[in-house]
């Protein structure tokens, strides 16, 4: 009895076959890796500017207007309100300063007490601009100052224009 074996052809046609489906898999791969490589860096680019933005936008929606306020481009100095365990809230000073690559946040209950310090990095280079009450939505300012009057808002921008976060004062 003669065995039956594969022809030529067969063979020929069944590597074709895996090639093609191992060059489709290896591209998959690839691109999957690239797709995953820039996710990672996005969330690493992104994840310190999301902190900050919060941690901004929180301090100055509890920001106490009549205390003062001070700020430029690079920084700024106000008296803001935060929680306590106890279910109550303090008065603290807040200073927010951004450099390029970074932003540093200050808390500080008197001029006595030791304070608090968060930084964040890495980040694009940021501004912040200052909006009054009596401003069209669209002026802004670039510097305040008032030892009674806080801006009802504020611009957390990068300096290319391509991030913006607008932040409101919730309290008087």
């Amino acid at each position: 009895m003669r065995r039956r074996a594969f022809s030529l052809v067969e063979v020929l046609v069944a590597l074709t076959i895996l090639m093609v489906l191992g060059g489709a898999l290896a591209t998959f791969l690839v691109r999957a890796f690239q797709l995953w490589s820039y996710g990672i860096g996005r969330t690493r680019e992104l994840v310190p500017l999301e902190s900050v933005a919060l941690a901004l936008e929180r301090d100055f929606a509890a920001a106490a207007g009549g205390l003062g306020f001070t700020g430029t481009e690079a920084r700024c100095s106000f008296t803001t309100l935060v929680p306590v365990p106890q279910g109550a809230v303090r008065l603290v000073a807040a200073e927010y300063t951004f450099s390029s690559g970074s932003a540093v946040r200050d808390y500080r209950e008197s001029q006595l007490a030791a304070g608090s310090r968060e930084r964040y990095a890495p980040l694009p280079a940021l501004r912040l601009r200052y909006g009054a009450g009596n401003l069209p939505p669209e002026e802004w300012l670039t510097e305040w100052e008032s030892a009674t009057n806080s801006p009802t808002r504020l611009l957390l921008e990068s300096r290319d224009g391509k991030l913006c976060r607008l932040l409101l004062r919730r309290t008087p």
